[in-house]
């Protein structure tokens, strides 16, 4: 029988998109990108926080994780937005880590040099339900679901160490 402790969501935020993710024990149960609406900040809170609480109620998470935004790559926008969703969280009572890009590579494919499309590549072959997703992915000019594979990565993360913050 899973508990809460057994199930991890990733988050890839965005100014404008979400990469979302949820692993029960070791199977990947949802994978979505959920658009942030709004024009001010404001709106982009209120959005984001009804995301995060219909996440927290649907799967009631032992973790989430989210990815933390590289300082050259980022804007004040995502950055307050990142802030708003640590702080719901961690409101809500939920373990919330953060881990980098190069982390999250670091730690899943430790002896290979990596890049985002390795990284999504090898997130695939964990998951192959993945696999059709992945072939669109790659004939776009410009990648649209890359944060949720992301989002995948760092939920695997997560869910293959559960007790490393």
């Amino acid at each position: 029988m899973p508990t809460a402790s057994t199930t991890t969501v990733g988050i890839n935020l965005g100014t404008r998109y979400a990469g979302i993710a949820v692993i029960v024990g070791t199977e990947l149960r949802d994978w979505r990108i959920k658009v942030i609406h709004g024009k001010l900040l404001v709106e982009k809170f209120q959005c984001l926080t009804s995301i995060l609480s219909r996440l927290v109620d649907s799967y009631a998470p032992g973790t989430i994780v989210l990815k933390k935004s590289h300082p050259s790559r980022t804007s004040t926008t995502l950055n307050r937005l990142q802030l708003e969703a640590k702080a719901f969280l961690e409101q809500k009572g939920v373990m919330v880590q953060e881990y980098t890009l190069n982390q999250l590579k670091m730690r899943l494919l430790p002896t290979k040099k990596v890049n985002k499309i390795k990284l999504s590549e090898f997130i695939v072959l964990q998951h192959p339900i993945l696999f059709e997703r992945w072939e669109r992915e790659i004939s776009l000019r410009r990648p649209y679901h890359m944060a949720m594979f992301e989002a995948v990565a760092l939920a695997k993360l997560s869910a293959m160490n559960p007790m490393h913050a």
